[in-house]
């Protein structure tokens, strides 16, 4: 059998191996290193005074986006706010006795009309209620049949007509505090009758109920604070709630249309119209409240859900960029334009009074131009270090 092995190589044949490694390894370095550069150059910018340059990126410049800027011809100014229950047409309903509940009728979601029993309560001092009003009218018409007796009395001469006369002050008497407790019993909405104790908890007007805070065995008080036992409302009507900036406040008059937008519901605009704006400003926030009325035919709107509305101001001709495409920088106002082909042109601009979102630009740009709206704080650095750069460099 045959034993295969490697002769040791001679002296020329060793040199001769070893440059033609030292050669391939210092090709490889030099391949790296090439690519290494090259690839550190795609992105290094080059900053010419109020211009940046990407020569060598491919493609866009990642970070960096911009936007054809056109004449507007209206503005659309932007608020926070808040949805709640339009309070004209909504009521907290508290205990007016003090009680057990015995019975809870109404529940969440119920449509009701004014004057429906909403909980049944067992109160002692609603009993003494109706206990005096089934007492005044037994004295009214005790009274009415003594005076009618002591009438026909003085017509067959049996009685003086100061009897009479005393008949008819007590049955004037009776009869007042006979309406007095039936007045006092109608204002729990409840007819003269039984003396039961029973008092049923009715709905003030026709809504639904939204909210119910009442449980069957509950003691009530009415002079306790707390929350209603039920609020009926009509949520197919809401108020939109606004805090309006001072300098914004000019744009809202009763009677000026809003248009309603909700994250819940994609795509949704929901017409408004002012109903009230307030005559103080808050001092603590500087804000005027501003209130609105909200249509809900389809009750896709909830209370206490924050939307924004949207008002739409007169027509108007001129650009507008957005805001955050605009930076300060020592009191001046400045942006970047897209010339093409990563070439980013700083430029300072004049602009106006912020609306929600979108900066009126009164001079520095053209109709048409691409100005940048992502990036431009890292192209102004970019122009920054640079600058500073060739100040230190000129000291020197």
């Amino acid at each position: 059998m045959k034993s295969f092995f490697f002769k040791p190589l001679t002296f020329p044949a060793r040199a001769v191996f070893g440059l033609l490694l030292l050669t391939a390894i210092s090709w490889l370095a030099a391949c790296s290193t090439s690519t290494g550069d090259e690839s550190a150059a795609n992105f290094d910018p080059v900053a010419q005074g109020d211009t940046v340059v990407f020569p060598n990126a491919k493609g866009d410049v990642v970070g960096i986006a911009s936007l054809q800027i056109q004449p507007s011809r209206r503005q659309v100014q932007s608020f926070p706010g808040r949805l709640a229950w339009d309070e004209d047409r909504t009521v907290r309903v508290f205990p007016s006795v003090n009680g057990r509940v015995l019975s809870v009728i109404g529940d969440v979601g119920q449509q009701v009309t004014a004057g429906q029993a909403l909980a049944v309560v067992s109160a002692g001092d609603f009993g003494t209620i109706q206990a005096d009003a089934r007492k005044a009218e037994a004295d009214s018409r005790l009274a009415a049949q003594t005076l009618s007796r002591q009438r026909e009395l003085l017509a067959d001469g049996i009685v003086a007509r100061r009897d009479v006369e005393q008949a008819e002050a007590d049955a004037a008497r009776a009869d007042a505090e006979n309406q007095r407790a039936r007045m006092r019993l109608a204002q729990y909405g409840v007819p003269a009758g039984a003396v039961d104790q029973k008092y049923r908890l009715a709905s003030p007007l026709a809504g639904r109920i939204v909210e119910r805070n009442i449980n069957p065995g509950m003691e009530v008080r009415s002079d306790a604070a707390g929350q209603p036992l039920f609020v009926i409302s009509s949520p197919d009507q809401l108020w939109l709630q606004l805090d309006v900036n001072e300098a914004d406040i000019a744009r809202f008059t009763p009677g000026s249309d809003l248009t309603v937008r909700a994250q819940s519901v994609p795509g949704g605009a929901f017409p408004a119209k002012v109903t009230h704006v307030a005559d103080f400003i808050d001092p603590v926030t500087r804000t005027v409240k501003v209130r609105a009325s909200v249509p809900n035919p389809q009750r896709q709107l909830r209370a206490e859900m924050f939307v924004t509305a949207e008002l739409t101001g007169p027509a108007v001709s001129g650009l507008y960029v957005p805001t955050r495409a605009v930076f300060l920088n020592d009191s001046r106002y400045f942006l970047f334009i897209d010339k093409g082909r990563n070439r980013f042109e700083r430029r300072e601009v004049t602009v106006g009074q912020d609306t929600g979102g979108t900066l009126p630009v009164l001079s520095g740009i053209q109709a048409g131009e691409r100005v940048v709206t992502d990036g431009s704080l890292y192209l102004q650095q970019i122009v920054q270090n640079a600058a500073n750069q060739q100040a230190a460099d000129a000291k020197h």
